[in-house]
């Protein structure tokens, strides 16, 4: 007889792990943000740096914005 516990297991799809990809940091970071701009208005200038970079690189920076926050929100 076999008494290891039975664990159900599913398959999550792409657009499903996508969905939940940013979990509690990145609502932690956009809390972290609002209170360092409440001190000193950071938010801004991360997002007019972002810009910048898109805008002479052709890359897309969307990825890092988060990081980018999280980093600065301990400013």
């Amino acid at each position: 007889m076999n008494s290891t516990p039975q664990v159900e297991t599913l398959e999550i799809s792409d657009a499903d792990l996508d969905n939940v990809s940013g979990g509690l940091v990145g609502g932690l970071a956009a809390n972290l943000t609002g209170a360092a701009d409440s001190i000193a208005p950071i938010s801004g200038t991360v997002a007019g740096l972002t810009g910048t970079v898109e805008g002479l690189t052709g890359l897309n920076t969307g990825a890092v914005t988060g990081l980018a926050s999280g980093l600065t929100a301990g400013l």
